[in-house]
């Protein structure tokens, strides 16, 4: 694995009422420490994998948790998980038996998967499923934990935006791409797509341009996830849509002297958990 490790302090002192985010990728794992008094990040670790896999391996989610037990076993009041999945439906509404419309899209296991809910705003409720063997490590390694959809600090991104703008989001890690229309600081739309080439990534950002009836020319694309600007990817949008850039820091982000020097687009789905 490849890591990046940051301490404000080397002998950071915790408190309860710091917040743990958590964010389990099978591509990264990583977890940051919010210092509400303060109002900055105290802590950061994240750690991607060389060879990951199309899931999230049990193994060496378990491993991660022991080689860091001394931070994510203190004991603090709010911890917030969000764990990856392409399975999932967004409802307008909560719904007190999702199973049977949840199983009409997805190829859900019951017996292997337990179904949670992530809920970005009143008419905004994403129902996902993720392995039972993941949810057993980690209920039984934390007390206290609120469990979140993957792409939840993503799309909650979209209440950070201008709300006077409009805007396409995407992000990427590994061949795993997620699109979400911001209008007016809401999201209008979310979905997740697969791609193994830059022209398949094109192709499904063109689409989504098409579908949503937005025009090319005239609504930025903020680009968030592991790409940079000299990459091939970002050049090939850049051939086909010309108002596109890297998106910029999160507020957060930004008033936490801890993360001045990462790229101000990688942690958004990790950051974005903090309350």
């Amino acid at each position: 694995m490849y890591q990046i490790n940051l301490e404000t302090d080397h002998q950071n002192i915790y408190k309860p009422s710091d917040e743990l985010c958590i964010q389990i990728h099978p591509n990264w794992f990583a977890f940051a420490i919010y210092d509400r008094e303060k109002g900055a990040f105290i802590s950061f670790n994240s750690e991607l994998i060389t060879h990951p896999s199309s899931e999230i391996n049990d193994e060496m989610l378990k491993n991660w948790l022991f080689n860091h037990q001394k931070v994510l076993n203190f004991h603090f009041n709010t911890i917030n998980i969000g764990i990856h999945t392409n399975k999932f439906i967004i409802l307008p509404k909560e719904v007190t038996d999702v199973q049977e419309a949840f199983s009409l899209l997805n190829d859900f296991n019951k017996e292997k998967e337990i179904l949670l809910c992530s809920v970005i705003d009143s008419d905004f409720y994403i129902h996902f499923s993720i392995k039972k063997t993941i949810w057993y490590i980690l209920i039984n390694f934390f007390e206290k934990k609120e469990f979140y959809f993957g792409d939840f600090g993503f799309i909650k991104e979209a209440q950070f935006l201008p709300k006077d703008h409009e805007f396409l989001m995407a992000q990427i890690f590994g061949n795993d791409l997620s699109i979400c229309h911001s209008k007016c600081g809401k999201p209008q739309f979310f979905n997740k797509f697969k791609f193994e080439t830059k022209e398949d990534l094109l192709y499904f950002i063109v689409l989504a341009y098409k579908e949503l009836n937005l025009d090319r020319n005239s609504i930025p694309l903020l680009l968030y996830g592991f790409i940079e600007t000299e990459s091939p990817l970002f050049q090939t949008l850049f051939g086909f849509i010309r108002n596109v850039r890297i998106a910029p820091s999160t507020a957060k982000q930004k008033q936490s002297i801890l993360l001045k020097d990462l790229a101000p687009n990688y942690f958004q789905n990790l950051l974005n958990l903090i309350r």
